[in-house]
C-alpha cells in the first residue's frame, strides 16, 4: 500500500491519506497530490488525513512553506482550505509553524477528527 494516497470520490474535497510518518517521500508525495488537485484548475479544497504520528524535521516544515510560496497564485486562486486531521496536538500545531514561516496563501487549519475537518472544507465552499 502507498504511504500517500489521494481521493477525487468526493470532488471538490481532495481527500489525502498519509499512513506512514512524516519523511522527505511522504512530504513529496502529500505535495504531488495537493498539485494534481490544482491542476484541475477547480474550485477545492483539501483534507490530510495523517494517520501515523510523528513530528516532521524542520527541513520538511520549509520545504513545505517553500511549496506554498511557489504556488501562492494557483492555492489563492483555487484551493478554499486545506485541513489536517491528526491525533497528534504537536501536529495540529504545524499550520501555525506553517504561518510564522509565511503568509498561507490559502487557510489551514488542524482537527482531530475527519468529519470536523470535513464540515469545515464544506463550509469553505459554499458561495461567498
Amino acid at each position: 500500500m502507498d504511504a500517500v494516497t489521494d481521493d477525487y470520490d468526493r470532488w471538490p474535497l481532495l481527500w489525502i491519506r498519509v499512513t506512514e510518518a512524516p519523511s522527505a517521500s511522504v512530504a513529496e508525495a502529500v505535495r504531488a497530490a495537493l498539485d494534481r488537485g490544482l491542476e484541475r484548475a477547480e474550485r477545492h479544497a483539501a483534507v490530510i488525513v495523517l494517520q501515523a504520528v510523528g513530528m516532521p524535521p524542520g527541513r520538511l516544515i520549509r520545504r513545505q512553506a517553500k511549496w506554498f510560496a511557489a504556488r501562492r497564485e494557483q492555492l489563492t486562486a483555487h484551493c478554499r482550505g486545506i485541513a489536517i486531521v491528526t491525533s497528534s496536538p504537536a501536529m495540529r500545531g504545524i499550520p501555525h509553524a506553517l504561518g510564522f514561516i509565511l503568509p498561507l496563501p490559502t487557510p489551514m487549519r488542524a482537527w482531530k477528527t475527519e468529519d470536523e475537518a470535513r464540515a469545515w472544507c464544506e463550509a469553505r465552499l459554499r458561495p461567498d
